[in-house]
């Protein structure tokens, strides 16, 4: 592989070489420049890679779960009822797939928990991550990232131009409509989170519940949103009759 990478560029990643999916597809060269590359080159991995389904006699998939497509699904996996899994994907070793989960067009390492009902879509997820009910489209999980219930990696902007990507000071077109966001290792993100599109968060980040990140976010940070709370005398009374006559009125 090519070790002569920019790490200012791949920032928060770190050499690629150490990465699951490189070990796994005997990977000698690359053209990674920019960090959000490795999305795209992962993918085209998967599709070049991932012809056939290759299921371990000792994964355990529910009969309500489906299997779609070219998937590789390792020993010990488990995958929950009503999940679905459609190929190209790589599912590593130990992982769980929660109930009604579905993993479209992904590499998810060894030892992951995708809980209840978890999107991940185009994406990279790393050993030992923890989802809890959330969106991941387009993005890229480095090790032991924890990201909590509700919360979202948007990987589409509003008026569908190309997502930016930020190196230094500096912003750049990268020439993608979808693009999601990159986390390094070990950063815990707090429920109802929303990461914008073409976002970077460093490593051993803690970003907490609520929080809108529109950029980037240096390792090692904690980062919370400050809430003033108003108290006043409520002045508002329940109307129960209205509640019942817009369900007499759904009722037909």
């Amino acid at each position: 592989m090519n070790k002569k990478i920019n790490e200012n560029l791949i920032w928060p990643l770190d050499n690629l070489e150490t990465y699951p999916f490189s070990k796994i597809f005997k990977i000698r060269d690359h053209q990674i420049r920019f960090a959000w590359q490795i999305i795209d080159f992962v993918f085209l991995l998967l599709h070049k890679n991932i012809n056939k389904k290759s299921i371990s006699s000792k994964a355990e998939i529910s009969p309500s779960a489906i299997i779609k497509g070219n998937v590789v699904i390792k020993a010990g996996v488990k995958i929950m009822e009503h999940a679905k899994v459609i190929g190209p994907s790589f599912i590593g070793k130990n992982v769980i797939i929660g109930n009604g989960s579905l993993i479209r067009e992904s590499f998810i390492s060894d030892n992951c928990v995708i809980g209840y009902l978890i999107d991940v879509a185009r994406s990279y997820v790393g050993n030992s991550c923890w989802l809890t009910k959330t969106h991941v489209a387009d993005s890229f999980l480095d090790d032991e990232v924890n990201i909590g219930g509700g919360t979202v990696l948007a990987s589409l902007r509003l008026d569908n131009k190309c997502v930016n990507f930020q190196i230094k000071k500096r912003k750049i077109s990268t020439n993608k409509i979808k693009l999601g966001a990159i986390i390094g290792k070990k950063t815990q993100i707090g429920a109802n989170v929303t990461v914008l599109p073409g976002v970077k968060i460093g490593k051993n980040c803690i970003i907490g519940a609520g929080v809108v990140v529109p950029n980037d976010i240096k390792d090692n940070l904690y980062c919370k949103v400050k809430h003033e709370l108003i108290f006043r005398k409520n002045e508002i009374i329940y109307n129960g009759n209205i509640r019942h006559a817009l369900r007499k009125k759904l009722n037909g």
